[in-house]
């Protein structure tokens, strides 16, 4: 029997990629985070609702003490495991940080506030402590200067994933490997380490302090800081030597807030999503390049999980669709909140249309027309509902 416990995007692939290795659905089982409610998807997958729907067991945490072939993998669980309650030794964790720094709480937070320049991901055994195990294998990556919290979230669920799928056939064979933690760097942070209704920007602090601070909690899902009652996005150093008092508003346009320092003057990204969204919708490429080109996220979504590229996608804006990519910008494979892809988006339009342009070149790009969403259907499922025989036609040539 394999366990699954956890939430979002990185437990639903823990059961898929369990499934894909031919685990039967009977030999797993789940375990749901509390605030868990199973309703909807939101700007992360419900990972209770995604199981429910797919027919995987859930069950409670006392229900696996007396399974002695039990294998269990926590996946951001919100509950801390007593392991002498079980009867298995094979208790496994991932963690967002390279441990043994930055135990407990607030990953994507507090590497940011202090200017580190690498993190990664820790899969581990789980012991009585707090991310304390014996360390299985890491997977290190950097961290950009600029790079928000939701940024470094993202990237904790993408290389978590790269490292659950290595580790996978050694976790289900019982071959893993482990070592010590060391003493030295370690860290640990609690939840009362950060007042969240406290934050607030401190422009008597260096640029590089005040830039890490408001992109430390640029979190939109959950919050982001504000200057004069205008939520920032993100802060980018100016490379200007201030010369007026710390906090003084230099610059105000539709797009900014420029603002001397301590050193440096700041610039102070205005939240402008949903003008980006826009903006994409409309193929409005001077613009779009604009935004780039101040150092705005093009890559943001909303509560949809709709960023610029997928807009564009959906409505026809194929300038659009060819600046993000041709650049490097957005990834040809991005998807929604249900999963659904940058290519169904673009099929979408094709069905409606009749221009196959945009898909064409998604496919060119490297668009996997095998994705499926989170209902379980590719892109032939949904093109035969728009009953556009050029399009499932067209599509039928990559089978």
């Amino acid at each position: 029997m394999i366990c699954i416990a956890g939430k979002n995007e990185i437990a639903v692939f823990g059961v898929k990629l369990l499934i894909s290795k031919g685990i039967n659905n009977n030999d797993v089982v789940v375990l749901t985070n509390k605030n868990d409610k199973g309703v909807a998807h939101d700007w992360q997958p419900s990972f209770k609702k995604y199981c429910n729907d797919n027919g995987i067991k859930e069950v409670e945490l006392e229900d696996l003490y007396e399974i002695n072939d039990l294998i269990f993998i926590s996946l951001e669980y919100d509950r801390i495991i007593k392991t002498d309650l079980f009867r298995t030794k094979q208790l496994f964790n991932i963690h967002f940080s390279l441990l043994p720094a930055y135990k407990g709480m607030f990953t994507s937070v507090h590497p940011i506030l202090r200017g580190e320049k690498k993190s990664g991901v820790t899969l581990h055994e789980i012991d009585n402590g707090i991310d304390t195990g014996f360390i299985i294998d890491q997977i290190e990556f950097d961290i950009p200067f600029g790079t928000t919290g939701l940024e470094l979230y993202n990237s904790y669920i993408k290389y978590s994933e790269e490292l659950l799928k290595k580790n996978i056939d050694s976790i289900i064979n019982n071959k893993c490997e482990s070592k010590p933690q060391s003493l030295e760097n370690a860290s640990y942070f609690s939840n009362k380490t950060i007042d969240f209704k406290s934050i607030k920007i401190n422009f008597y602090k260096t640029c590089f302090e005040v830039c890490n601070y408001v992109n430390a909690f640029s979190f939109r899902p959950y919050q982001l800081l504000s200057y004069q009652n205008v939520k920032i996005s993100k802060a980018i150093p100016r490379h200007i030597k201030s010369v007026n008092k710390p906090g003084t508003l230099i610059l105000e346009n539709d797009f900014l807030f420029e603002i001397s320092t301590i050193d440096y003057n700041v610039n102070l990204l205005k939240d402008n999503l949903e003008n980006i969204l826009d903006k994409a919708s409309k193929n409005d490429l001077e613009l779009i390049k604009t935004y780039f080109d101040l150092g705005f996220n093009l890559n943001e979504k909303n509560d949809k999980g709709w960023n610029a590229l997928i807009v564009a996608c959906f409505n026809g804006s194929f300038e659009v669709v060819k600046f993000l990519l041709e650049n490097n910008i957005s990834n040809v494979n991005d998807s929604n909140n249900k999963e659904t892809s940058v290519l169904m988006y673009a099929m979408t339009n094709a069905s409606k249309t009749g221009n196959l342009s945009i898909l064409e070149y998604l496919l060119h790009k490297g668009a996997d027309y095998k994705h499926f969403d989170l209902n379980g259907f590719d892109i032939f499922h949904y093109a035969t509902e728009y009953k556009n025989q050029s399009v499932i036609n067209f599509l039928s040539n990559y089978k």
